[in-house]
């Protein structure tokens, strides 16, 4: 069973593992008019590259987007407990 405290630590059979979360891109002071982060909402994580619909449960820790970004948004791929899960 996984359990998630407050401190993004998760315990699975007794051991407790780190969960990487993604680390969303802010831009400071943005002058873009038209910017789908800042203005738009969009969310982007600039650890896996991946965006919106495309962003696993929890961030893998390098660029994923080529290799599983349209797994992932196709509902057939996620990234949970540390690895990669066929869905």
């Amino acid at each position: 069973m996984l359990v998630m405290n407050l401190y993004g630590w998760k315990k699975k059979n007794g051991i407790r593992m780190k969960e990487m979360n993604h680390k969303y891109i802010v831009h400071d002071n943005c002058t873009e008019e038209h910017c789908g982060i800042c203005k738009g909402g969009l969310l982007v994580c600039g650890v896996c590259g991946c965006a919106a619909g495309s962003l696993a449960s929890e961030c893998p820790g390098y660029d994923c987007r080529a290799k599983h970004g349209d797994a992932i948004h196709n509902g057939k791929k996620d990234f949970r407990g540390g690895k990669w899960v066929e869905l």
